[in-house]
């Protein structure tokens, strides 16, 4: 009988150690593409551009962020973001 075949057996808690790392990646990714952001509000887009209150603020005073393209005002006063605008915004 070749003993060879039993020197492989030494290498399965290896592998097991390496697929557990991998299904714990795995699980990782998944959390952060199942995220779901209400575009039309700061907070989602906060979250979905990684950015602060402050920066978000910042541009809306400098237009980076243009009325009637990213946002528009309700009869309030209040931003409503445009999801489409937000998402192609942040592949540039």
């Amino acid at each position: 009988m070749d003993l060879k075949i039993f020197e492989n057996l030494a290498l399965i808690p290896e592998l097991i150690k390496k697929i557990d790392s991998l299904e714990s990646n795995i699980k990782e990714i998944n959390k952060n593409t199942n995220k779901t952001y209400n575009l039309t509000k700061r907070k989602g887009v906060r979250a979905y551009l990684k950015i602060s209150d402050s920066t978000i603020a910042r541009y809306l005073k400098e237009n980076i962020f243009i009325s009637g393209t990213h946002y528009i005002k309700d009869e309030k006063g209040n931003i409503i973001f445009i999801e489409s605008a937000i998402k192609n915004f942040k592949g540039l």
